[in-house]
């Protein structure tokens, strides 16, 4: 299911929200830009937190390609995440 949070503080709800949906290992997709910035990291440590495991992929590109995706979905698969 697409699940969108909003809102200030909305990032505190991602890992109940995750073990809602039965997530247990997400995946967090995003740019090395995103994480430079320190904000990749703003959503790990929530996971941590929460003591989930987690897999961060930041070697996206702006306006990612079918390429791209099907890069991802390979990570995703050799990572085996849950989410």
């Amino acid at each position: 299911p697409s699940v969108t949070l909003i809102g200030i503080g909305a990032a505190k709800e991602i890992p109940a929200k995750l073990k809602a949906l039965g997530g247990s290992k997400p995946l967090i997709v995003t740019d090395k830009g995103i994480t430079g910035a320190g904000i990749t990291k703003q959503v790990t440590d929530l996971l941590d937190a929460a003591e989930m495991s987690y897999v961060v992929f930041d070697e996206t590109i702006p306006n990612p390609t079918d390429t791209m995706y099907m890069t991802v979905l390979q990570y995703m698969k050799k990572m085996d995440v849950t989410a």
